[in-house]
């Protein structure tokens, strides 16, 4: 029997795969061809979807059509291929336009004769997600390997995609364990997974979260190490596997090539690994749930994403309807239609947008997520708590689901990549209770956010798409307040800072400016003499911050002190402000210890090590700023053993100055303050170089004079930070203003 030429394309296609020969001989008969010319557009975003159409010969592209960006490619589409599939799935409207690359001839069948064959055929379901899926994983991997291996030729481009094993891992599945032999590369192609270590206590915690075209396990390939963490699928994800059989052989067959691509590999590896220690932001698929369930996230939501360099699509139930022609599809249930086509443009959208947040809805009445809920949590790579901070701080409704639900499901006791923004009524002068909420959840980043606030709404979005700056201020003694005039220089240049950290007396500098002072009124704030007079600079501190906690600052601040108790170095983002500022500034053998419940803490004498760790980890670029005597620390700036010199107008001889019951100067004491001060200069001279600019403020601090000279001070950091503004723009992507 003679079959038509549609039949055979049929036959030949996968979609059809399990329609029998005479179903799809009747099928055949319901379609018609249409011709198209290159160029020619076969229908366009938004138009309603009314047929599906098989290529019978040529080639056609989809694109997402941005006003903003143009034409986004979602994929090429070849002879044999279905196209707008997702008519059947979705019906509605088109998710994508297609246009023909080259003539092609078409087959076309209405979306209402293939719609019943649908509906009675689980298999026709399968294939339609598989081949809407394989499409989307096909243009993932091409980014990948551009990414990683660089412009291949077309051989070998196709042997590497041959030879790379795709897999699909679960919630929970583990990929490796510490240990095992590094014989392969993962690269993930979509999904989450987590590097898995031990705390102090023993529990398995989270050390490092891989997402979307990040590597794993590439040092156990490379350098034929055992894996040194255990990594875990923390949702569904999909993969792609590169084996060193794999490697060797492909570096057999293209070994000028394979050497490029290692030489390239490894450079880009290197060049990720801050960015991979970061939590940086950059989630492509973030779940926002709404602390008390009757809180409407939608405009505050629709406004951050206003304030995103990257692209972003806020995406609701309200959305669906607009976007796909069907509110209904929001409730479609596994094994619906409805469910595998809005799964399916969901990942279109994650290809278009850089940034995705999903709007989730409260429990029902019978304490179960929605349908549209389910879809949002099952996608997310982050959770996004809204709450007001006036209102109740335990976890209630959704979000205390989400907590249970997730750590029955990973038996982890800290939910990686939850993040917290407390919303705050304008006139509030300072955040309070917050570590309330923050015990309740123990949340990667928390964020306040004053109400009609752009700053702190812009402050949000540097964090979440890892555009975060961080500065780090240092120094000992009255020089400090030459940071004041640095803060100034950078706020006149449009250097807008999202991390604040100190150590030394620069500390309460950033303590000052984190809890929201300004230049002007920092300067007004305090007697900044009463720093060159170490008795008052206790009394000083209870003055300007008693009774204040860490996490009640506007900004994220952090500073560090050597707690001798546990003679380590210990970073403070939590706890009473007060006490933290004091231990970081307090100079062992010249001020007391500062007691934090049982533990004594002092000033290690490294002036910026310790928060600049943290500093790290969570700010794209990093900036410090310390502050130096001009000449150094000079002998006549300590007593003399024989007590001769004026050491009553020596500027160190009255900060740090201590009798005997002789009235001389102790000899010890000298050489421990030059045994401090030294062994901390190599600690800066390495984190210098660990900053993205590193400056260095060399101020005359007074010697002689009675009085220290605070707006010579402010002048001279003032200066010295303009004439580095430049190196500003030696910071990647940012350009003068790095907000």
């Amino acid at each position: 029997m003679h079959r038509s030429p549609v039949t055979d394309a049929f036959l030949r296609s996968s979609l059809f795969a399990s329609v029998d020969g005479q179903d799809l001989e009747q099928l055949a008969e319901l379609a018609t061809t249409r011709q198209l010319a290159a160029g020619e557009t076969l229908f366009r975003q938004g138009e309603p979807a009314d047929a599906v159409y098989v290529v019978l010969d040529g080639q056609l592209q989809a694109v997402a059509e941005d006003g903003d960006r143009g034409d986004v490619l979602l994929g090429m589409i070849d002879p044999g291929d279905p196209v707008g599939e997702l008519a059947l799935l979705l019906g509605g409207q088109r998710s994508a336009t297609i246009r023909a690359t080259s003539p092609a001839t078409l087959a076309k069948i209405p979306a209402q004769s293939l719609r019943p064959w649908l509906e009675r055929s689980p298999a026709l379901q399968d294939a339609l997600e598989g081949l809407a899926r394989e499409r989307l994983q096909r243009n993932q991997l091409a980014a990948i390997v551009l990414r990683y291996f660089g412009v291949l030729d077309d051989g070998a481009q196709r042997d590497l995609a041959e030879n790379l094993e795709w897999l699909t891992v679960a919630p929970g599945e583990i990929l490796f364990r510490k240990g095992d032999p590094g014989d392969s590369l993962y690269i993930v192609v979509n999904g989450q997974l987590w590097a898995v270590g031990e705390d102090e206590a023993g529990n398995e915690v989270p050390i490092a979260t891989l997402r979307e075209q990040d590597v794993v396990g590439e040092m156990g390939l490379l350098s034929n190490e055992d894996r040194n963490a255990a990594v875990v699928a923390a949702q569904q994800s999909t993969l792609v596997r590169l084996s060193r059989t794999t490697f060797e052989a492909l570096a057999a067959d293209h070994p000028e090539l394979m050497l490029t691509i290692t030489r390239e590999l490894i450079g880009k590896l290197r060049k990720t690994q801050r960015s991979r220690r970061a939590s940086r932001g950059g989630s492509r698929e973030i779940a926002v749930v709404a602390a008390d369930p009757g809180m409407d996230t939608d405009s505050l939501i629709r406004q951050l994403a206003l304030k995103l360099q990257a692209s972003a699509a806020v995406i609701g139930r309200p959305d669906i309807k607009r976007q796909l022609g069907r509110a209904d599809l929001a409730d479609a249930r596994a094994g619906e239609p409805g469910h595998v086509g809005l799964g399916v443009w969901l990942e279109e959208q994650a290809c278009v947008f850089d940034m995705i947040f999903y709007l989730t809805e409260p429990l029902q009445g019978d304490g179960q997520a929605t349908q549209w809920t389910r879809h949002c949590l099952s996608r997310a790579d982050e959770v996004l708590i809204v709450a007001d901070a006036g209102g109740h701080d335990e976890p209630v409704n959704l979000e205390r689901a989400l907590y249970r639900e997730r750590q029955a499901a990973t038996g982890l006791r800290k939910l990686p990549h939850t993040r917290l923004i407390l919303l705050h009524e304008g006139e509030v002068p300072l955040p309070e209770r917050t570590d309330r909420w923050l015990r309740q959840r123990s949340p990667e980043g928390y964020y306040h956010l004053r109400r009609k606030s752009q700053s702190d709404l812009e402050r949000i979005a540097r964090i979440l798409e890892n555009r975060a700056v961080g500065l780090l201020l240092g120094g000992q003694g009255p020089g400090s307040i030459a940071h004041l005039g640095a803060l100034q220089a950078l706020e006149e240049q449009g250097v807008v800072i999202d991390y604040l950290a100190g150590s030394g007396t620069a500390t309460l500098v950033a303590a000052l400016r984190a809890s929201g002072r300004s230049v002007d009124e920092m300067k007004t704030a305090l007697d900044w003499q009463r720093l060159d007079d170490r008795q008052k600079i206790p009394a000083l501190c209870r003055d300007l911050f008693a009774d204040m906690r860490i996490e009640d600052l506007w900004q994220p601040f952090s500073c560090a002190s050597t707690n001798l108790s546990r003679q380590a170095v210990q970073i403070h983002r939590q706890g009473m402000l007060e006490q933290a500022v004091m231990a970081a500034m307090a100079v062992p053998g010249v001020h007391k210890p500062v007691a934090m419940g049982n533990e004594l803490h002092v000033n290690s004498g490294n002036l910026l090590s310790g928060p600049d760790e943290f500093l790290r980890r969570h700010s794209r670029h990093c900036i410090s700023i310390d502050s130096i005597s001009s000449t150094g620390v000079m002998p006549e700036d300590l007593a003399r053993p024989d007590g001769s010199g004026s050491a009553e107008q020596s500027l160190w001889s009255r900060f740090f100055g201590r009798r005997d019951e002789a009235g001389q100067r102790k000899k010890e004491h000298a050489r421990l303050i030059e045994t401090v001060m030294a062994g901390g200069s190599r600690a800066i001279q390495q984190l210098r170089g660990n900053m993205d600019l590193s400056i260095v403020l060399s101020v005359a601090s007074g010697k002689g004079e009675a009085v220290v000279d605070t707006d010579a001070l402010i002048t001279q950091g003032y200066r010295q930070t303009m004439s580095r503004i430049g190196d500003l723009d030696l910071l990647p992507g940012t350009g003068r203003a790095l907000s």
